[in-house]
């Protein structure tokens, strides 16, 4: 599986954007750690695109960087310009301007026993304000989760005018090609469509060559940037749901806290506890899964430094919650995932 993180900083609209800073890092960067551990990392870009802040993190994060031709216009195109030369199963196109994507709400659709030859992904609105905006691109689909259409404007929408945001359903940048998929796309890149061509949206493009795109549900707060007033106001949601906390008050509040060696990898965890058999970590982990990250239950975020890879389960006052963590290189993020009020 190769990850493609395709970018251009020649933009109308927001030139440099992906170098410029979101959370005080370049805005790439959200995306290179987003794909860390979870296959081949490839960056692409014009070769005049290599400027120094991508040196910089291809030299921290040991990515692979393929410079594309210019006659590229999308991001599909770059991947399956690269999918000529590297053969995969599949191919895997992470947006590099949508920084608030949780990795294991990735990590659920690429694991899928099954994936169709086209993927993409799709979540909920955050609010009223993402689903009425043009740069949020809303979709329909069919009862078994295929594209049916996508567009800015807001769909669906009643003949009177009305509409439920709640029920828009808003696109994810996520695409994910089989090798066969993209082989089958390429013979046909330089056939234009009409749709894509009025909507500016290239999922379009592909379903109008004939082809289905299967839509995976994922959790996703975000959106992606595409012009500079964006940058404040996603930056002011995700600080919206940190909470600060001291190291020592978190520790103090654990229950059964499982202590991991700093390099032991999560597989290898649970090889472990296979041999000693003890499946405390594999049900923790399951139960965390398959709650399925609603938003309306699943409220924060908290940052800390001194701990150490692993699951935990904590209380917290009256209220008991999954603690989801992992090792994001220098960073340390803990998921709380609020599960109830406590019977006792």
């Amino acid at each position: 599986m190769k990850l493609i993180i395709p970018y251009r900083l020649k933009s109308s609209r927001f030139p440099n954007k992906y170098i410029s800073n979101f959370l005080e890092r370049p805005l790439i960067e959200h995306s290179i750690k987003l794909c860390q551990g979870l296959g081949d990392v490839i960056v692409t870009a014009p070769k005049e695109d290599y400027v120094k802040e991508v040196s910089d993190l291809h030299f921290k994060y040991k990515f692979d960087f393929i410079a594309t031709s210019l006659d590229c216009k999308t991001g599909t195109d770059r991947v399956m310009e690269i999918s000529r030369d590297i053969s995969d199963d599949y191919y895997v196109m992470i947006p590099a301007d949508e920084p608030l994507i949780l990795k294991e709400e990735l990590k659920q659709v690429l694991y899928k026993e099954q994936l169709d030859d086209f993927n993409t992904c799709y979540t909920d609105f955050y609010n009223k304000e993402d689903c009425i905006s043009n740069l949020s691109a809303k979709i329909v689909s069919t009862l078994d989760d295929y594209l049916l259409y996508q567009s800015r404007n807001i769909i669906p929408i009643k003949k009177s005018g009305e509409y439920n945001w709640k029920k828009c359903k808003k696109q994810v940048g996520i695409k994910i090609f089989s090798q066969k998929g993209i082989d089958e796309l390429y013979k046909l890149k330089h056939r234009a469509t009409n749709l894509d061509r009025l909507e500016g949206l290239e999922e379009l493009r592909i379903i109008e060559l004939g082809f289905k795109f299967k839509l995976h549900r994922i959790q996703h707060n975000g959106f992606g940037i595409d012009v500079p007033e964006q940058v404040d106001i996603l930056e002011k949601r995700y600080n919206k749901s940190l909470i600060s906390v001291s190291c020592d008050s978190l520790i103090s509040k654990f229950v059964n806290p499982i202590e991991v060696e700093e390099q032991i990898s999560w597989d290898k965890m649970l090889e472990n506890e296979k041999i000693i058999g003890n499946n405390y970590i594999l049900k923790l982990q399951e139960s965390i899964l398959s709650e399925g990250y609603d938003p309306d239950k699943y409220e924060s975020w908290i940052t800390v430094k001194a701990l150490s890879k692993g699951r935990y389960q904590v209380q917290n006052g009256n209220r008991r919650h999954k603690i989801l963590y992992d090792n994001f290189r220098e960073d340390y993020m803990i998921k709380v995932l609020v599960v109830g009020e406590n019977d006792e």
